[in-house]
């Protein structure tokens, strides 16, 4: 999927316990949730080059 130039944000819907896990996360290391959210984009895409599987990526 190609991001536009002008638009880098995705409309995402989070479940309550990804909402109130990211608002600890938020608290905790006081980063806006956007920064928090392209982090764990990086970390997994970390993982996907290092050949690490992600078995929840493969659930249907």
């Amino acid at each position: 999927m190609a991001i536009k130039k002008g638009n880098k944000r995705a409309q995402s819907n989070l479940n309550l316990k990804q909402q109130e896990g990211l608002k600890y996360l938020k608290t905790k290391y006081r980063k806006s949730e956007s920064k928090i959210l392209a982090i764990g984009l990086e970390m997994l895409l970390e993982q996907e080059q290092a050949g690490l599987l992600i078995p929840k990526l493969y659930k249907r």
